[in-house]
């Protein structure tokens, strides 16, 4: 088993813009939400590239924040302009950013869009989000940890509780299974994993 000391966190939200419905024949009469989405977009990319230059923690694999879309919706008909679309994304914050400076700097980002169009953009969380954790690595919980397990710490990609156990007293993650399964088709964890010692 690998103890981890930090990952990253997790904030998860819905861009939703409202547009206006109408035949496709004439879309002066309407106004297209996949056109302005495809506006917002941008904005949220040239945020994402400007996350991955500002800010840095060498010890993860990937060390910046990331931002993925991962899902998008929008429209019903080709013959019909589009009145609603969706973006689905997250944002993968290094320890010690702040959750409410990354929401800071996507609504700032989308700012040019929602002037443009006032009351067709909103931004709202899917889920509660979950700060990036770190436990020090000079903290006497590692030190005793790597010793009993033979093992040194590592930081991680994605996220777990530990932040919020963090606030009640110093918290590693350990436990069987791992990352390349998450997520994918069949998802598993080994049984001899869990009779391994430690486990």
């Amino acid at each position: 088993m690998q103890p981890i000391r930090a990952h990253k966190g997790h904030i998860s939200n819905v861009v939703r813009v409202l547009g206006q419905s109408g035949h496709s024949s004439d879309p002066a009469r309407g106004v297209n939400a996949i056109e302005l989405m495809h506006d917002a977009i941008g904005h949220i990319m040239q945020l994402r590239d400007s996350l991955k230059a500002r800010y840095h923690y060498e010890a993860f694999t990937v060390p910046y924040p990331t931002l993925n879309l991962g899902h998008i919706h929008g429209g019903d008909a080709s013959n019909r302009i589009c009145a609603c679309c969706e973006l689905h994304m997250d944002i993968r914050p290094l320890p010690g950013m702040t959750l409410n400076d990354l929401n800071g700097l996507l609504n700032d980002a989308l700012a040019p869009v929602s002037e443009r169009w006032p009351g067709r953009l909103t931004v709202a969380e899917l889920h509660p989000p979950i700060p990036g954790y770190e436990c020090p690595p000079d903290h006497q919980l590692v030190e005793v940890v790597e010793k009993l397990l033979g093992t040194k710490t590592d930081v991680v990609n994605y996220c777990t509780e530990a932040p919020f156990m963090q606030t009640l007293c110093p918290t590693l993650v350990l436990g069987p299974g791992s990352i390349n399964q998450a997520h994918q088709p069949d998802e598993y964890l080994e049984t001899r994993l869990l009779s391994q010692p430690g486990n």
